[in-house]
């Protein structure tokens, strides 16, 4: 594809117009005329034909009359006949029309890995998981008596454009937290998950081994891998969401795992700024990249300047920069709840690119 030159609404840039070398952040909102990554383009070049491509489930399990920690549900998907590049994800939840939860499509949790290498798009920690408007733009099927507030985004694009080779699958596991405080109430797990992106067909050549990128690197394909890591706001004891508490006037501080790999961070999601804890803006908070002694702010921060929220543009806030965060490092999270009331129920996830060596 020449430069300039549009194919199936994908566009190549001239050469040396990506803003960095690694990976272009190109926005958490799907634009009129979607641009690859110079990964993902230098994966398209070598197909003749890019067809627009989409895949649904549905995801239902009901709620019950007892209280429970989870409700897992695990989705495998079907292998496909050609190569995918994924680009990014739509989520529909209906509200139930009883809900007596803020905003429950927030506290969907879901992991994704693929049957190929195996390795969870979440980092492992005690929750394991990331909340799906973390990668999947939420739409509840508009207005309803459950809920106001309609979600400004309706897809979530991708840091990095995902390859998907032919005949292997995904596997997708939600789940959705109990409530201590409400024992007689489970959220109902019900939503329709959309991944959208590119069906690549070369019928002439087998799949590309190797990209160059436009500062001359030779990357493996299938090496930049999706990176989801999430942590809880405040002590977490247990497995139920109502565990999540920093009380009024207190400090917590959480450490994201550290991975064997050097991870690009593009942004960072909460599923607590928006309608879920009115207090959420007197939060304040600080972020270290504890190994390299980085402090990011030299004070702390109101969150709503830092975070994303399911109702904002831009549910995952971008960074002023994409942050190289060096394998084996580890970021830190210090949050001070300068409200008069516990903030219950939130977590904060980072969202990135893995730069692995498989």
């Amino acid at each position: 594809m020449a430069d300039g030159i549009t194919l199936w609404g994908l566009t190549k840039m001239p050469a040396g117009e990506y803003v960095i070398q690694t990976g272009n952040y190109i926005g958490s909102v799907w634009q009129a005329s979607p641009e690859l990554t110079p990964y993902g383009q230098g994966i398209a070049d070598n197909y003749p034909t890019q067809i627009p491509w989409y895949l649904s489930f549905n995801v239902t399990e009901a709620g019950t009359d007892t209280l429970e920690a989870r409700r897992n549900r695990t989705i495998v998907t079907r292998p496909l006949l050609y190569d995918v590049l994924i680009l990014g994800a739509h989520a529909l939840v209906p509200l139930p029309a009883n809900s007596i939860v803020p905003n429950p499509q927030a506290f969907i949790y879901l992991n994704i890995s693929h049957n190929e290498t195996g390795i969870p798009w979440a980092t492992p920690n005690r929750i394991g998981h990331f909340p799906v408007p973390a990668i999947a733009g939420i739409d509840t099927g508009g207005p309803t008596s459950a809920s106001i507030a309609v979600a400004a985004n309706s897809v979530v694009r991708w840091p990095e454009a995902f390859f998907l080779p032919a005949h292997s699958r995904l596997k997708l596991e939600f789940f959705v937290f109990g409530r201590a405080d409400l024992p007689g109430f489970v959220v109902p797990l019900r939503l329709i998950f959309t991944l959208l992106g590119v069906k690549l067909v070369n019928l002439s050549a087998p799949a590309p081994q190797f990209v160059t990128m436009p500062n001359g690197a030779i990357v493996p394909v299938g090496s930049r891998l999706p990176w989801y890591s999430t942590v809880p706001i405040g002590v977490f004891k247990s497995n139920l969401r109502s565990d999540f508490q920093i009380d009024p006037g207190k400090q917590t501080i959480q450490y994201f795992p550290p991975q064997f790999c050097d991870v690009e961070i593009h942004g960072i999601y909460s599923n607590f700024i928006n309608g879920v804890l009115p207090q959420a803006e007197k939060l304040s908070l600080k972020l270290v990249d504890v190994d390299s002694e980085t402090a990011w702010e030299p004070s702390q921060s109101p969150t709503p300047a830092v975070f994303g929220g399911e109702h904002q543009a831009n549910p995952v806030m971008p960074l002023t920069l994409p942050h190289i965060l060096k394998g084996r490092h580890r970021m830190q999270l210090m949050i001070q709840n300068n409200s008069p009331d516990p903030v219950v129920g939130g977590s904060v996830t980072l969202v990135g690119v893995r730069q692995c060596e498989y």
